[in-house]
């Protein structure tokens, strides 16, 4: 019995198949070892002859089924396969003479593993702008995954050079055969699930043939993105890794573009005449537009729930303030006159914005549901006194919920960190007004024992202001889930100290709308400045992000 079956589905390709089985035919592999299989997915043009005169040369088996797709007859050939082991490749691959017995190599005898092979793309001359986008990607992908820089993931294992252990096929129930795309991808996520690892083989080389026009790429990013609302009704932990999941991961300008784009319903065809101009490389970020564009435009038209396409296209804004100034204190960067506080909360309410708490935000991203679309939380940092004595009040008459992260080390006391500033000797509030404030629905998180820069300290010193500033609080008011780093200072050992002790939630300083692809440790917040207007909060609302900065 073979050892590998190449397997492989076609479809009216007879000229490229030829190739195909044409480079099988030299392989270094003993032809013992492997048998090919394929399935003729109802072709109408030569692919039948192709595949008798390739009979008499090559261990071969064919089956011809009506069209039905190309993940259907993949299944049969998986059932018609005789191997350990399925290497499957696509019609248009062209194997390198030692790919099948890389794949060998690397399956060995044992429980097997997901084999990633090598691939690059061979686009025509001349192409257009979007195909040499693709191929320039391609290439810096793959290049990283052999120089190490990049681990490849169930998102990375494209059916078109890729080895599977046969009976984990059919545990899986092979490919998914209810997406017309993306089905490669939702079948490497099933058996990562499974157990089974993904390792890159790099010298497991194959060149594709890459033909395809401006309007077949484009068809192919929106089908990617109509499969992925599919995969994650189906299998919603597939939100945090896909990017439907992070609609704003590209930025807040490109978000709001495709959002202008979307509502407009306009067809990525438009640009179709730019193609062949647009080519170099100072493109490729143009081009990358296009692509999310056609996927969203793909994923939108899939969701046909309208709360949940909102949601797709929105983010959490995380809104951070400081201290609250009386009646006649002057506007500064971290103190907000009550008034202005009054007035942005009259906006959310008139917008109908939702004021969600960090422990709901949490719930939706454990749970893997979408958040309603236009939420915000609001937070505010180191837990003056003016937070309980002008804000709570505002926040109660508009229904609103606040998180406070208290300085747990100087409460009763004032700010001493802020030399300088105008918050600085700024009374904080004491531990009779935060037992108070918690009684009334006010939340609260840790902002360390001492406001110190957490990344400076040493790692006793780190743990102690971390886990210090918790325990503290929660002597008095339970348990604490969610920090916030001190001046957004936080590298990898201040994650790990956060991560050690259990924390939910730590946000920092970096603006941005927060989505499923946002580290829950990472939390981005859009810092509101005393000396901001009213139309400037409204741009951070929609941006997630302060004008110009």
């Amino acid at each position: 019995m073979s050892e590998l079956s190449v397997v492989m589905a076609t479809y009216n390709r007879a000229a490229l198949l030829d190739r195909c089985l044409d480079a099988l035919a030299v392989q270094t592999a003993p032809r013992s070892s492997f048998e090919i299989v394929v399935v003729d997915d109802g072709s109408t043009d030569d692919t039948p002859e192709v595949l008798k005169r390739y009979r008499k040369r090559l261990p071969l088996r064919f089956d011809r089924i009506e069209n039905s797709g190309q993940a259907v007859a993949l299944n049969r050939a998986i059932e018609l396969a005789a191997g350990r082991v399925c290497l499957f490749l696509d019609d248009d691959v062209i194997a390198a003479n030692g790919l099948v017995a890389e794949h060998l190599q690397a399956q060995g005898s044992g429980l097997g593993i997901i084999g990633l092979g090598n691939l690059s793309l061979q686009i025509p001359t001349p192409s257009g702008g979007l195909a040499r986008y693709v191929e320039r990607w391609w290439t810096g992908h793959y290049g990283a995954f052999e120089r190490g820089e990049l681990a490849p993931t169930f998102r990375s294992c494209y059916s078109g050079n890729l080895s599977v252990p046969r009976a984990a096929l059919v545990a899986a129930d092979g490919f998914a055969e209810w997406i017309p795309r993306s089905f490669d991808v939702e079948l490497a996520y099933r058996l990562t699930q499974a157990g089974l690892p993904i390792v890159f083989l790099p010298e497991a080389r194959a060149v594709q043939v890459y033909e395809k026009d401006f309007s077949a790429l484009v068809s192919d990013f929106e089908r990617a993105g109509a499969a992925a609302v599919e995969m994650v009704r189906r299998e919603p932990p597939l939100l945090a890794q896909l990017p439907l999941g992070g609609y704003w991961e590209s930025g807040p300008r490109e978000g709001l573009a495709r959002r202008v784009l979307l509502a407009l319903h306009l067809p990525p065809a438009l640009l179709r005449p730019f193609d062949r101009l647009l080519v170099a490389p100072r493109f490729d970020r143009f081009y990358r537009f296009v692509q999310e564009y056609a996927y969203w435009r793909g994923a939108r038209r899939a969701e046909r729930n309208r709360t949940r396409r909102r949601s797709f296209l929105g983010g959490v804004v995380i809104l951070l303030y400081h201290a609250i100034g009386e009646p006649g204190e002057p506007a500064s960067r971290y103190v907000l006159p009550v008034r202005r506080f009054a007035r942005q909360l009259w906006l959310l309410r008139l917008l109908r914005y939702r004021v969600l708490t960090l422990d709901a935000y949490a719930q939706h991203r454990e749970e893997y549901s979408l958040p309603p679309p236009r939420s915000v939380i609001i937070t505010l940092d180191d837990g003056y006194r003016d937070n309980a004595e002008l804000a709570f009040p505002l926040l109660r008459r508009h229904g609103a919920v606040a998180t406070i992260f208290a300085v747990s080390g100087s409460l009763g006391g004032r700010n001493t960190w802020s030399v300088g500033s105008e918050v600085w000797g700024r009374p904080l509030l004491s531990w009779p007004d935060v037992e108070s404030l918690r009684r009334t629905g006010v939340r609260f998180g840790a902002h360390t024992k001492t406001h110190a820069s957490l990344p400076e300290l040493s790692p006793e010193e780190r743990q102690d202001e971390i886990s210090g500033s918790c325990q503290q609080l929660e002597r008095r008011l339970g348990p604490i889930r969610h920090f916030a780093y001190p001046y957004g200072h936080a590298d990898d050992a201040t994650l790990d100290a956060v991560r050690s002790i259990g924390l939910t939630t730590a946000a920092g300083i970096e603006e941005g709308r927060n989505s499923f692809a946002t580290p829950l440790l990472r939390l981005r917040r859009c810092e509101v400045r005393g000396t901001d207007s009213l139309f400037r909060f409204a741009v951070m609302l929609v941006l997630g992000k302060r004008p110009g900065s």
